[in-house]
């Protein structure tokens, strides 16, 4: 739709003036013209968006010249027509002078209108395009000065005709050293053809207005750039004339450096997951699975597209959609989380899986990338040799991509944790200086190397990658990992090497544990008499060893081949005992077999379910059980003896202490006095050696027991004179709470009887500060205090501050019979060592705090 035209016509005749108005509207209805009849009229009318005048030029007051002269000194470029009646060259010569924009003399006719309209039309066009060309050239030259981009304009012969500072920044030149120049000199030879055309599309306006390509700087230096380009046209549509070009650029040169690093990144880390031998999915926070690697597809038996269908719970049967939200909620970018699952595959099996997930921020959405291994063969591993103590543990992975220089172009988190360094500081290294740093074994930094050329010389298509196994010193410890080498193929060409490192130390332990296991069995095999046996799970015998076999009369190997049920027929807790490990119980029996006594144990072995067989070993117990039938006759007959030595012994003891108790009550005598003291030692000496006989049986009846009440407990039953006890501990301890009695009060008995009676009552024994607890009277002459405390949970101890033990006699004082008071039976601490043994437990007597006698038993077990 065409712009309308304001038209201000003045003319002292008003007739005339709005017949001029009348037919020009009629003649073109973008015109609007109004008429004035006077100069001042139109003056006062210019600021209202007049287009054009056109001025009569005889008039009153003022003529057209002058009409044209004061329009001059407001609007010195607005299109001003003289339409007169008055024509003459003198006129029309004063109103070029003055400015006018056309001449045009009165006719009559309508026809002149026409003419008028046409002169009106085209004055007018040309003022638009004029004030639009220089409102352009105004937004151009701001735009030049003020871009934060390089800005050149060229002419139609795409010459240089400015810079502004941002390209003279650019580009190295100032201004005037390049204009006039060709579009040439500041562009890369490489790069002149296709800037050629984009030079001629621009021109021809087909196209052009964006290309990127190499520049020169001034100092030579070839620069990447991004141009943006743009002809400016005056005029309508195709019909425009082109007044100026101009290009908008900028320097990219690290961004294409950066975008041609990231391919070949994405390149690499492509492959990694194409090649991993784990299984990889990338999914969103809607549990939606969006990228399955190969490995995933092959377990699992779904190709990508059904993979791509499901949710993450469709595939891992473990996971609870509410709770997997919860904890996707909870991870932050680069957040991990190890789990346990278990994969469902397209043929209705499972197995179990070792998870790991880490939350991914590429750009495009939250996305959470799950890299999970199968670990059903390593659950088969352990359930195998779980008798031989099996240790699981979690592999991850190094990966690294290695550039053909041989340059570390990528390492993942896990191989930053075994060098014990930054990703910075290992990108970018030599890859064989990594390895010399690392590797601990001789040569096998060379080896690496080797390996690593043979992946970059290798051609499609590769059967599989190359192995290496190799001891490493990394920041975890000296470990064993397993390399592969994986090449990155371009067509025929290796781009890339993918190294993968697997931390195989447990299993390189494992196996060397096994094979030390081995040599000892088969030591143990060679020099102990034992049988070593394994059965099929028809009962054939598959293997038969061991020195044992030649009390059966057998050879090693003889019976190999037979049905272990027919050989022991006539054996049927043998059989019984390998049915019974045969339907997977552990069976150990000790059990009669050629006259000679074997103790055996049967353990199944298992196959992903059903029992394939059984494993044993018996050892031939005759010889053991003979010792212990003879242990047990001695002890009966020894049992027999203290039984008569109680009763003969005792008897005629007790018929000679009523007869003296009768001689006494009739007449005393200091003589009778001296025989009933003989008899009470006699008679402690029966106790004491009746209970030595005793205490040396292993205990059984073991229990909770509180320390510090069974102390009280015997403190009550000494005879303590003076005597002072402290209990310093809260201690319960597993003892037999009988025996332990009898420990405890010989050693209390021992500290009293063995106190001078000049023992210091008053002093502190130094073990400890608790409640003292005495009998008797200090003037009776013992005066000692005895203190029982704990010994940092090793077990506990009994001091006393009297005279104490010397030192080169303290190994004496548990031997029978040993005593330094002349009333002492010298069983007492006899009797203690035999609790103390009895009991698994240990003693030793030392100084204590105060100079007196310290007895410390350790080993005891706490309740």
């Amino acid at each position: 739709m065409h712009e309308p035209i304001r038209v201000l016509h003045v003319d002292d005749q008003a007739d005339f003036a709005d017949l001029t108005a009348t037919a020009l509207e009629r003649e073109d209805d973008r015109l609007s013209v109004e008429a004035v009849t006077s100069a001042d009229e139109v003056l006062e009318r210019l600021t209202d968006g007049v287009d054009c005048v056109v001025s009569d030029y005889d008039m009153p007051g003022r003529n057209g010249i002058e009409v044209l002269e004061a329009v001059r000194e407001r609007a010195p470029d607005l299109p001003f027509i003289l339409f007169t009646g008055k024509g003459s060259e003198e006129v029309a010569s004063d109103a070029i002078s003055a400015g006018v924009t056309d001449y045009l003399e009165k006719e009559g006719g309508l026809s002149q209108y026409t003419v008028l309209a046409n002169r009106i039309r085209n004055a007018v066009d040309q003022y638009r395009s004029k004030r639009a060309l220089e409102g352009s050239q105004r937004r151009l030259s701001l735009f030049v000065e003020q871009s934060p981009l390089g800005v050149v304009e060229w002419d139609e012969e795409f010459r240089i005709v400015s810079l502004n500072d941002a390209a003279e920044e650019i580009l190295g030149y100032a201004e005037s050293e390049v204009r006039g120049d060709s579009w040439e000199r500041i562009v890369s030879g490489a790069d002149t053809d296709a800037v050629g055309e984009v030079v001629d599309e621009l021109l021809e306006d087909r196209g052009g207005y964006r290309s990127v390509n190499r520049n020169v700087r001034a100092d030579g230096e070839v620069i990447v750039c991004e141009w943006y380009n743009r002809a400016v046209t005056v005029g309508d549509g195709d019909d425009g004339d082109v007044v100026a070009i101009f290009s908008q650029f900028q320097e990219i040169t690290d961004r294409i450096e950066r975008e041609r690093r990231l391919e070949r990144s994405t390149a690499r880390l492509e492959a990694l997951f194409q090649n991993s031998p784990d299984m990889i999915n990338v999914h969103d926070t809607a549990g939606n699975i969006l990228d399955p690697n190969p490995r995933l597809c092959e377990r699992t038996g779904y190709d990508a597209a059904e993979l791509t269908e499901m949710k993450v719970w469709d595939l891992d049967e473990t996971v609870d959609p509410e709770t997997a939200r919860r904890v996707w909620a909870e991870m932050g970018v680069g957040d991990r989380r190890r789990l346990d699952g278990i994969y469902r595959c397209r043929d209705g099996s499972a197995f179990p899986v070792e998870i790991h997930l880490q939350r991914l921020d590429p750009g495009g959405g939250e996305r959470f990338v799950v890299i999970s291994r199968d670990v059903s063969e390593r659950m088969v591993r352990e359930r195998e040799l779980e008798r031989y103590e099996t240790i699981v543990e979690t592999i991850d992975d190094v990966a690294m991509v290695v550039d053909p220089d041989r340059t570390v172009a990528y390492v993942n988190e896990t191989g930053v944790h075994y060098a014990g360094a930054a990703a910075d500081d290992i990108v970018g290294r030599s890859v064989v200086s990594l390895a010399s740093e690392f590797v601990a074994e001789p040569g096998g930094a060379d080896r690496f190397e080797r390996t690593l050329d043979g992946a970059f010389d290798a051609t499609p298509p590769v059967e599989g990658p190359e192995r290496l196994e190799l001891d490493v010193e990394a920041a975890v410890g000296r470990v064993v990992l397993e390399y592969q080498f994986s090449p990155v193929f371009e067509g025929s060409e290796v781009t890339a090497v993918v190294v993968t490192m697997r931390d195989i130390t447990a299993r390189t332990e494992r196996e060397r544990m096994l094979e030390a296991t081995k040599e000892r069995l088969d030591t143990v095999v060679s020099n102990v008499p034992v049988v070593l046996f394994a059965l099929d799970a028809d009962g054939i015998i598959t293997l038969s060893e061991g020195q044992g076999l030649d009390a059966l009369g057998w050879e090693p190997g003889e019976a190999v081949g037979a049905s272990v049920f027919d050989l022991y027929a006539d054996t049927p807790a043998v059989c019984e005992s390998i049915e019974r490990a045969l339907d997977g119980e552990e069976v150990s029996a000790t059990q009669r077999i050629e006259g000679r006594f074997l103790e055996a144990a049967y353990q199944p072995v298992f196959d992903d379910g059903p029992v394939t067989g059984v494993i044993g070993v018996a050892m031939d117990v005759t010889e053991r059980r003979r010792r212990e039938h003879d242990l047990q006759r001695q002890n009966e007959r020894l049992e027999e003896f203290v039984g008569v030595v109680s009763h003969d012994l005792r008897t005629p003891l007790n018929v000679a202490e009523g007869h003296v108790e009768l001689a006494r009550d009739e007449a005393g005598s200091e003589h009778l006095d001296a025989a009933m003291r003989a008899l009470d030692r006699m008679t402690a000496l029966i106790d004491d050696l009746l209970r030595l006989a005793r205490e040396g049986e292993r205990v059984n009846e073991i229990e909770s027991v509180s320390l510090a009440a069974v102390v009280e407990e015997c403190w009550d039953t000494v005879e303590t004179g003076g005597a002072t006890l402290r209990v310093e501990t809260d201690l319960s301890i597993r003892a037999d709470r009988g025996r332990l009695q009898h420990l405890l009060s010989n050693l209390l008995q021992n500290s009293v009887e063995h106190s001078s009676t000049d023992g210091r009552p008053d002093a502190d024994d130094g073990e400890g500060s608790g409640t003292p607890r005495g009998t008797g009277d200090a003037g009776d002459g013992v005066g000692v205090t005895i203190t029982v405390g704990p010994l940092d949970g090793e077990g506990f101890y009994v001091a006393d501050d009297g005279p104490g033990i010397p030192r080169d006699r303290r190994a004496d004082v548990f031997e029978s019979g040993y005593s330094t008071v002349s009333d002492g039976t010298g069983f007492g601490l006899a009797i203690v060592q035999e609790v103390v043994e009895a009991h698994g437990w240990s003693i030793r007597v030392t100084e204590s705090a105060a100079g007196g006698a310290r007895f410390e038993v350790t080993g005891v077990e706490t309740a």
